[in-house]
């Protein structure tokens, strides 16, 4: 039974930080002399701020003693929450390592008080192990809520919380994969250790109903030397959905805005149909930014590409056509009926975008001959309406279909990885440059492995280039040009356990220190 609401103020105090060090004692029997640099270890906070809050009265946040955070507020009734941020910013020369978080909520508290700490930039919850570099600077967002969904009420009117964070100092690397997941906004990777890492980038595929008509996501793999506290970003492309529509349905658009650009848009019909978006390509960038941001699209040096969306309409006979996979170096087209109005998406390849037009020989009208042309970084896909599918993004995007027809999945890219073409970096968004090596210019179908190399001077070794139908782009000696293989070999499933013929769903990323 509810009874009257009592208040109640938090009290928090948080990050006392600790650390010990281990004594040293040495035993020599010959004269030396050694110096030592001064070594700081100094972990604190700085610029505290309320965000926002919802009926909470009299908020303060203040920093006493730079390491204790004092929090009050009164929390009126459920449902009240207050945000604040604040900095956890090591000043030392001695990098630092989350080893305790701890609260002293009993475990009925804990059924009417929740609250989160996440990192602003990574949207991840801040953990046990986590690092923060000598001379970083980590955002954390702070959430605390009195719980709506309750059914009675305990005495919380004189709470005091304390929340610590213990911080140590890391003698080694204890963790060797990183796994990152689609956030729907950039992440990033701060390298903990000078050394050789192997990164690993799975596509998003495209949207559609049925898992056959799914356009399938691209794998790409390598090697590379990262230099400690070095910051690279990683943009982990979401799945494509889809649009549906009959004949109550208003025309509609849905997009599929991250790292992809896609979209889909519908058709009154009569009888059910659904038309696929393309997915999110998966890549790592060295400049952050919007997804869309040109400058940070040309820093790319690794590109998983994404499928395309698939057509399908739901009838006595049903109409499906399947969105084209991710490429290697070229994604594949679109399905498309050769009967009806419209035509398929064609692939991204390394130096230009998919595209769909209206052929003369499939009996087009005029307002379905708009071309849906993909992009550097972005997929192709329609501005009007009458019905389309979107492409996949890749190092350059799929194109858009016509109509009822599947759409184009984008191509991949590796710098290192032979018949990738970079871009030159004087390049821009409108007016992009290859560049010329052993003077040949740089085009679709080069064995020249320079000019797959970043004009950023990362380089991957080790390289492999699955495409979302499983295939493998390899160059053997004494061909003319690198294609896919003639079989089926797979990709690595994201833990590594297993193989698949192509990634389903999200994309992925994949960090691992390899010495």
């Amino acid at each position: 039974m509810r009874r009257n609401i009592r208040k109640f103020i938090i009290l928090i105090l948080i990050l006392c930080i600790s650390i010990g060090f281990a004594v040293i004692t040495a035993s020599l029997i010959m004269n030396a002399s050694f110096s030592f640099t001064n070594s700081s270890f100094d972990l604190h906070f700085s610029n505290i701020n309320v965000l926002s809050t919802s009926t909470v009265t009299s908020p303060t946040a203040t920093i006493t003693d730079s390491t204790t955070i004092n929090y009050s507020g009164t929390f009126n009734k459920p449902g009240d929450y207050i945000d604040f941020s604040f900095y956890i910013v090591n000043g030392g020369t001695i990098d630092g390592q989350i080893s305790q978080i701890n609260t002293n909520l009993t475990s009925e508290q804990a059924n009417y008080i929740t609250y989160s700490l996440k990192y602003e930039i990574e949207k991840t919850n801040v953990g046990v192990n986590d690092y923060v570099y000598a001379g970083q600077s980590r955002k954390v967002i702070a959430h605390f809520e009195y719980k709506e969904d309750i059914d009675d009420f305990i005495d919380l009117s004189n709470l005091n919380l304390n929340l610590t964070m213990n911080f140590i100092q890391p003698q080694t690397v204890t963790t060797t994969v990183w796994n990152y997941e689609y956030s729907g906004t950039e992440q990033y990777f701060i390298v903990p250790k000078t050394g050789t890492y192997k990164i690993e980038l799975w596509g998003a595929s495209g949207g559609a109903v049925f898992e056959e008509d799914i356009g399938k996501g691209a794998y790409t793999s390598g090697k590379i030397k990262l230099n400690k506290n070095q910051k690279i970003y990683l943009y982990v492309g979401g799945a494509g959905k889809y649009a549906f529509s009959d004949d109550s349905s208003q025309n509609l658009r849905v997009n599929n805005d991250f790292n992809s650009g896609s979209s889909a848009t519908t058709q009154l019909h009569p009888e059910p149909r659904y038309w696929g978006i393309g997915g999110g390509a998966t890549d790592i960038r060295l400049v952050n930014g919007n997804w869309n941001n040109f400058n940070s699209l040309k820093s790319r040096i690794m590109v998983a590409g994404a499928g395309g969306g698939g057509y399908e309409q739901i009838s006595a006979a049903t109409y499906k056509r399947y969105g084209g996979a991710a490429g290697g170096l070229t994604g594949y087209q679109g399905n498309q009926m050769n009967y009806y109005y419209g035509s398929g998406g064609t692939g991204g390849t390394q130096t230009r975008g998919g595209y769909s037009e209206c052929l003369e020989e499939l009996n087009c009208i005029s307002t379905l001959g708009i071309n849906a042309q993909g992009t550097f970084g972005i997929a192709g896909t329609r501005d009007n309406f009458n019905g389309h599918t979107g492409g996949g993004s890749g190092y350059y995007g799929g194109g858009g279909s016509t109509h009822v027809q599947g759409a184009g999945g984008g191509s991949s890219y590796i710098s290192g990885h032979i018949g990738c073409v970079a871009i030159e970096g004087s390049s821009t968004q409108d007016n992009i440059t290859f560049p010329t090596k052993n003077s040949v210019a740089c085009d679709d179908g080069t064995i020249d492995i320079e000019c797959s190399k970043h004009y950023l001077g990362y380089v991957f070794t080790s390289t492999k280039m699955i495409d979302g139908n499983g295939y493998e782009w390899k160059y053997h000696d004494g061909d003319t040009e690198v294609t896919a293989s003639t079989s089926v070999v797979g990709m690595p499933t994201h833990s590594g356990t297993g193989t698949m013929t192509g990634n389903t769903g999200n994309g992925y990323a994949k960090i691992t220190y390899v010495g």
